[in-house]
């Protein structure tokens, strides 16, 4: 997995980064505390000892629909659609009436009030929106579904930002379905779906300015400002949760209400 550390220490360091044509404002950020954190237990971890780092076959339920050269390669799971609905289980429920297997989520249901932090890593060669459908039981015509808007390239997607996604997650689900891209002819790669714990795996930051309110971005790489929100403020100041974040390398910044940013990026690696 690009990016992918096997232990659960990030460590945090300043980072310089100025794009060509951005207006900056004469604030940066300074160093977070704490400066190590503990990523958040994930649910696929905690059940399958196994984190959906899309490193072995697993992490994927085997049977797909509307993609080909289905592909785990280098960390990532890829394919190409062949229509505007392609679709993956990270999380299978079971054939009702079956024998269930060891990683049917009948037999693993997740218990949403615990692991209530979600997001994913992932790239599209087009833009449009994703799904995720949740599933309590395995009768798959039973089910809520929520989406989010995805960008063209690679980025990093902070469910806990999409209100629709919020309202769908309760109980406790058995299935976990993705359709990465709603476009015909797309490749996409998911690097990492993380469902975490609501605990732990924060840290505070705060930069020298005044004069907020003020947002606080996630990104995987130092080329422009479009990462993740992960949270907002009033103050030159404010605690940050990362848990629906996986262990790896990614870069924090500001964003003003003037549409001006931090002269600078924190890195977690």
């Amino acid at each position: 997995m690009r990016f992918l550390i096997k232990f659960l220490i990030v460590t945090l360091f300043i980072g310089v980064f100025l794009a060509p044509g951005v207006s900056y404002a004469a604030f940066t950020l300074n160093n977070p505390s704490p400066s190590n954190i503990s990523a958040s237990t994930d649910y696929a971890t905690n059940e399958f000892a196994d984190p959906w780092d899309m490193s072995n076959t697993e992490d994927v339920w085997n049977v797909y629909a509307n993609f080909r050269n289905a592909t785990f390669l280098g960390g990532t799971f890829s394919g190409t659609t062949t229509s505007n609905s392609p679709r993956f289980y990270l999380l299978w429920g079971g054939y009702p009436g079956s024998i269930d297997t060891a990683r049917d989520g009948i037999n693993h249901p997740i218990n949403a009030a615990s692991f209530s932090r979600m997001g994913l890593r992932m790239y599209s060669s087009k833009k449009g929106y994703a799904y995720i459908y949740v599933f309590h039981y395995q009768d798959t015509s039973l089910n809520q579904y929520c989406k989010f808007k995805v960008n063209a390239g690679w980025h990093i997607y902070n469910l806990d930002n999409e209100p629709d996604c919020e309202l769908i997650w309760s109980g406790k689900p058995i299935g976990i379905r993705l359709d990465p891209i709603n476009k015909s002819g797309a490749s996409f790669y998911l690097d990492w779906f993380h469902i975490g714990r609501a605990s732990g795996a924060t840290t505070t930051l705060s930069w020298s300015d005044a004069g907020g309110p003020y947002e606080v971005y996630i990104d995987d790489d130092q080329s422009g400002h479009d990462g993740a929100k992960i949270g907002e403020t009033d103050a030159a100041t404010g605690t940050f949760n990362l848990q629906n974040i996986a262990p790896g390398t990614y870069y924090l910044y500001i964003k003003k209400d003037d549409g001006t940013y931090s002269d600078n990026h924190v890195a977690i690696s």
